[in-house]
């Protein structure tokens, strides 16, 4: 599993360096080592233990997939099999279903294992001399909206943004979003090599919410493990009763998930893991794929709030 980007193990401090220059340069290290890791292939046994909520692709066009992603990102934390036999292709699409994720963080904290998957997807992608310049965008745009989010969260506390220098990022998901549609539009007719050809890219029939695949299979697996009957999850009546079942567990979900907002709300906001994981986005993007204009996204640990 790929390290927690919560409290790093900053080690000893030399004389005369701040905290926070001797905490950048213990996530570089971090960074590199990660990196050096995840580039090493995957035992077979390992990608054969996988399971179905350790998927190793995203394919293009594919929504069902998108919404399951979705569902991953923040519900598991990946897993080192997982992360090393991902492609590039499929890294890049997964960064933008992380951006955003990352947008909806806007009044909340920054959940645990999207930063752990922001972290590790960053540390698998290819290095800046092997990535086109779209692609570099891809980590500048994920980049540009933790800074957004540091911003909202600042708006939400005090009624304005603590980053005078990033303001015109007020409305940056919009811009980005007609800048992004702007662009598929332009390259309409246009393919990956790792894309189906004849494939149909309309939504599946069933998939009107994001949740509805992911839900399935989880009533699925637990009545496979009830019965121990491996083709137990074909017991059910009719679809009528499958579809009752996948309401119910939303309606399970839905309650878990009003829960856990009324937990965030007593909660340090933003936490700990949300400040570390802006961070860590800036310096990512800065010190590795040449962004140095972001770095004014990060804010000294003395910053005045007030």
């Amino acid at each position: 599993m790929a390290p927690p980007i919560v409290a790093p193990i900053i080690g000893p401090v030399q004389s005369g360096m701040k905290a926070q220059d001797a905490f950048y340069r213990s996530l570089i290290t971090r960074f590199e080592t990660l990196r050096r890791n995840l580039r090493s292939p995957p035992s077979v046994q390992a990608v054969q233990g996988l399971d179905d909520k350790h998927p190793i692709s995203l394919p293009f066009g594919n929504k069902m997939a998108d919404k399951e992603w979705k569902y991953h990102l923040v519900h598991t934390t990946p897993l080192p099999a997982q992360l090393a036999s991902l492609d590039s292709p499929s890294i890049l699409r997964l960064l933008k279903l992380v951006e955003g994720q990352l947008e909806n963080c806007r009044k909340t904290n920054i959940p645990h294992n999207l930063s752990l998957w922001a972290w590790s997807l960053l540390a698998k992608l290819e290095d800046v001399g092997l990535l086109q310049t779209r692609d570099v965008s891809v980590v500048r745009d994920l980049a540009k909206m933790a800074v957004w989010v540091r911003m909202m969260h600042h708006k939400s506390k005090y009624g304005r943004s603590n980053d005078p220098d990033y303001e015109h990022l007020d409305h940056y998901p919009e811009e980005n979003a007609a800048q992004q549609e702007q662009e598929e539009g332009e390259v309409v007719d246009e393919k990956p090599a790792d894309a189906e050809a004849g494939a149909p890219e309309v939504e599946p029939v069933g998939a009107a919410e994001p949740i509805d695949a992911a839900v399935q299979a989880q009533i699925q697996e637990e009545i496979t493990a009830e019965t121990g009957n491996g083709d137990a999850a074909m017991d059910l009546d009719s679809e009528d009763q499958l579809l009752d079942a996948i309401a119910a567990k939303k309606r399970q979900l839905q309650t878990e998930a009003e829960a856990q907002e009324k937990e965030q709300k007593s909660e340090e906001f933003p936490d700990t893991n949300t400040c570390v994981t802006i961070d860590m986005l800036v310096t990512v993007a800065s010190e590795f794929y040449g962004q140095k204009d972001l770095l004014v996204g990060r804010l000294a640990w003395d910053h005045p709030t007030d």
